[in-house]
């Protein structure tokens, strides 16, 4: 990724992308956004540091409907395993399926 700031277009973002076959492709664009965490190629490439503190953690978000008989599925629910890891549930506007 390079960012031309003298650039006057529309589109002063060059971003080179790697497919799986290791084909590439330059395209160019008005902005880019990093949602690649912590250790961002995106911040990086833009020569921007981290501001806070960096977890030892690995995390994810899904945004779904999950069907389920969890009784707490559909409230703020936090499942703590010893070995596993645990769980962190918000609820989402939306109705379970009749």
């Amino acid at each position: 990724m390079r960012v031309d700031p003298d650039d006057a277009s529309d589109h002063p973002v060059t971003v080179t992308l790697q497919r799986e076959t290791r084909e590439t492709a330059t395209v160019r664009m008005r902005y880019v956004v990093g949602c690649d965490g912590a250790r961002s190629a995106a911040r990086t490439a833009i020569t921007r540091e981290l501001v806070g503190d960096a977890m030892n953690q690995s995390w994810g978000v899904m945004d779904v409907l999950a069907i389920t008989d969890c009784p707490d599925i559909r409230l703020k629910c936090a499942i703590h395993s010893a070995n596993q890891g645990n769980l962190l549930t918000i609820p989402r506007e939306g109705r379970l399926p009749a």
